[in-house]
């Protein structure tokens, strides 16, 4: 069903688009290139709205099973990468070092954010680490927000220090998943799956670690070594969606929330679950952006804002307890 829904979404994504392409066309185009027998003229949905949907959805899995991740490995539903500070500081450091070297390709952009993002990560659990409350679940929230004021912070300042440039970070923050080759899409979808695989292996160490330190270091697992791993994951998937669509808040608590509210904790299931609900929400909030200032995109990442700024509210205000 969650295959078949991404599937949908998918194709709503590859017709609506900011160019005008009639449905009959989108189908067409697509069927020549998964033959292989795209002639030499221009075709909209290979150049343009094929990898914008390719990067959305990837984009999108990549924050479903990053929320999912930090979620399971802080015990805190609230650890969205927005929230906690990481996709902001990712998106500080692409932008900030794209203010002095241009818009940068999309391998390097990826290690940069996904460097920034770890930082970050680390920054928010070692300043929880200090406080006698450091494990109240909206202690890492307030951290985040620290990193998140501080990210935008210094992107301001350069952006007002090297004045051009600063029209190149705004364009890169605003970037639409439409501005890649297929190339960039291949790319970044390739380095997305492997890595969402590699938090798939995880997922035994993800259930015991669910259930309890105490019950993971009884059944042999170093807690210490799987949290590193596992927030290491996190901060690269967020790299690789920031990276892609630029800084995103609330697409992984978007995902994990509801998983954990009506699928379980079982993370065999909850892994690959998070990657399709992640790709369907990246697909959705593309093809919202899409339509809501037709023909001018609107940003993905703001249409997430809208979406998840309520559900947060709602998790902050009505429950006491917000361990998944």
């Amino acid at each position: 069903m969650a295959a078949l829904i991404l599937l949908c979404a998918a194709a709503a994504a590859a017709v609506v688009s900011s160019l005008t392409v009639s449905g009959a066309d989108a189908v067409a185009n697509l069927s020549s290139v998964v033959a292989g027998t795209q002639g030499s003229g221009p075709s909209a949905v290979a150049a343009y709205t094929l990898p914008r949907t390719v990067v959305a959805a990837a984009a999108g899995a990549a924050l479903g099973v990053a929320g999912l991740l930090m979620s399971c490995h802080t015990g805190n539903i609230l650890a969205d990468p927005g929230l906690v500070g990481t996709s902001p500081a990712a998106g500080c450091a692409v932008a900030v070092t794209a203010a002095w070297c241009g818009v940068l390709p999309v391998p390097a952009a990826m290690g940069v954010a996904a460097a920034a993002a770890g930082v970050a990560l680390l920054g928010v659990v070692w300043l929880m680490s200090l406080g006698a409350n450091s494990y109240h679940p909206l202690s890492l929230v307030v951290g985040g927000l620290g990193v998140a004021l501080v990210s935008a912070a210094a992107t301001g300042l350069v952006a007002v220090a090297r004045h051009e440039p600063s029209v190149v970070i705004s364009a890169w923050q605003a970037r639409p998943s439409g501005a890649y080759t297929r190339q960039d899409a291949a790319t970044i979808a390739a380095v997305t799956l492997v890595v969402i695989l590699a938090a798939a292996l995880s997922a035994r160490q993800l259930n015991a670690i669910a259930a309890g330190h105490d019950v993971a270091a009884q059944r042999g697992i170093n807690v210490t070594a799987a949290r590193v791993v596992g927030l290491g994951l996190a901060a690269v998937l967020t790299g690789i969606a920031t990276a892609a669509a630029g800084p995103v808040i609330f697409g992984g608590l978007l995902v994990a929330y509801p998983l954990y509210r009506f699928v379980g904790h079982d993370h065999r299931w909850l892994v690959p679950l998070a990657a399709l609900g992640g790709a369907g929400l990246g697909l959705a909030a593309d093809t919202a952006g899409r339509m809501i200032t037709h023909p001018v995109d609107y940003p993905a990442a703001m249409v997430l804002v809208l979406a998840g700024a309520p559900l947060a509210l709602a998790l902050v205000i009505g429950r006491k307890q917000v361990t998944p």
